[in-house]
């Protein structure tokens, strides 16, 4: 399965102190998902402008958030055209609010993401992995 991590921007500075040490989450994730055979990438904000069309190219669209840069987070999945999950603190916190704008949430650890790729690739052979994201 081909999937994008997406990091949201959200300050009117280009530069600041969180640009300059990415978010672990995001990377620790990505890692996990490769070493269960997804093919993975990330696009941060802090790097580049999110290129929509590369993105559409992906299954599944991973997007990491915390309560500051939730509204650009939503503003991306809106853009998105591929299943969306989303991971980070504030996905923990308001799992309900992110629902309403993609179809997954990953809360707390989350390692349970390949978990839900595993299922994505064969829903119909991993029945047990139903309920548990």
């Amino acid at each position: 399965m081909r999937i994008k991590i997406i990091e949201p921007y959200f300050l009117n500075k280009r530069y600041d102190a969180r640009s300059l040490t990415p978010n672990p989450g995001p990377v620790i994730i990505a890692t996990l998902l490769n070493e269960a055979g997804h093919q993975v990438e990330i696009e941060s904000e802090y790097v580049s402008e999110v290129n929509f069309e590369n993105i559409d190219k992906a299954d599944l669209v991973g997007i990491s958030i915390a309560t500051y840069n939730a509204k650009r987070g939503f503003a991306i999945a809106r853009r998105i055209r591929k299943p969306v999950v989303f991971g980070g603190f504030h996905a923990s916190l308001m799992p309900e609010e992110c629902l309403t704008y993609g179809e997954y949430v990953i809360t707390g650890d989350g390692h349970p993401i390949t978990k839900l790729a595993t299922f994505l690739v064969n829903p119909e052979g991993n029945k047990s992995y139903k309920h548990c994201f």
